[in-house]
């Protein structure tokens, strides 16, 4: 990496992070704006989008307690008994903690943040560990072989839908010479990248 391309992750990380809570609070009202009148938020706050009726009346709560709501959403119900946003695929857990895999909900904008976690670590740790770009390595990730779900939607592990988004956008931009968002508008293109994923045995 970089270092140019270093200090410029290490620079967003401190921004967000010195201002830890204004930052939460634009995320919860980013959050409330299009999913007030939701199926699951709907009946806390009855299409209101204030702050303080959330951390009033929206519990803090487990997985179990949302299952059955994620449940009809894999079946193949509309997405907006939870958010307003398309849903893209499900996230699995690695159900090491309740022998089931868990589902989450996954959008384009929560693949998009997700993709770039690795970025901003591997800033972190150029900037503490000298000589860290230097030499080989090897990571061994635990995964499973996506499935289709009742809904039509991909379920997967986080690893392969994070090496997979790397994957299909470092090909895209070379066969198209643009960004994946750009590559992304033909909904074609995906169905490409996915056979080309597939043939090339990518994670």
């Amino acid at each position: 990496m970089e270092k140019s391309r270093i200090e410029d992750l290490l620079k967003k990380i401190e921004e967000q992070t010195s201002n830890a809570g204004e930052e939460q609070e634009k995320i919860l009202e980013n959050i409330l704006k299009p999913n007030a009148e939701t199926d699951y938020l709907n009946k806390f706050l009855h299409g209101q989008t204030d702050k303080q009726l959330f951390k009033k009346y929206v519990p803090v709560v487990t997985y179990e307690y949302i299952k059955s709501y994620i449940d009809r959403i894999v079946d193949g119900e509309p997405p907006n008994i939870l958010t307003t946003e398309t849903i893209t695929e499900f996230i699995l857990s690695s159900g090491t903690s309740g022998g089931e895999p868990k589902y989450v909900p996954s959008t384009a904008d929560c693949s998009q943040k997700r993709a770039s976690i690795p970025m901003l670590m591997e800033a972190v740790i150029h900037k503490h560990i000298e000589g860290f770009d230097e030499g080989k390595g090897m990571y061994l990730l635990f995964s499973n072989p996506d499935f289709d779900t009742p809904s039509g939607l991909k379920a997967r592990m986080i690893y392969r839908a994070t090496l997979r988004k790397r994957f299909i956008e470092s090909s895209e931009s070379k066969v198209h010479g643009e960004s994946w968002h750009d590559s992304m508008k033909d909904r074609n293109a995906d169905k490409r990248a996915d056979k080309r994923y597939s043939q090339d045995g990518k994670a």
